[in-house]
């Protein structure tokens, strides 16, 4: 099985690839082409609450939750820090994935981002 990942910062895109996918239960793994020597893994708890983790040179941690301020993380080894996201949107379909979200640093809105996996 194959994915299409895409990201689109507020409207442009700035991430896109297809590469080999793994199926977990109730979620997806497959290799960040954004990050050398890193996986994404989503988990989808619900139609409202999706967990996205980075394993390996770089490690993140985001919980999405329509509607909600959730605390996310960022680590690697030349930095580290915290950052909160604000969930406007998940749509959860059997061969696609999206989410829209705020994204803040220091509770200064940075930007918003749309994530989306096509899979095929």
């Amino acid at each position: 099985m194959k994915v299409h990942f895409y990201s689109f910062t507020d409207g442009k895109k700035s991430i896109s690839y297809e590469t080999d996918l793994t199926l977990l239960d109730k979620g997806y793994r497959f290799k960040d082409h954004s990050i050398e020597n890193t996986s994404l893994e989503f988990h989808i708890i619900d139609q409202n609450h999706v967990q996205m983790y980075r394993n390996g040179a770089v490690n993140s941690k985001m919980d999405f939750i329509i509607g909600k301020s959730t605390k996310s993380s960022y680590f690697s080894d030349s930095l580290s820090f915290e950052f909160d996201v604000l969930t406007h949107a998940i749509t959860v379909k059997n061969n696609a994935l999206s989410i829209e979200y705020d994204y803040y640093y220091q509770g200064d809105k940075i930007g918003k981002i749309k994530v989306g996996l096509l899979i095929k």
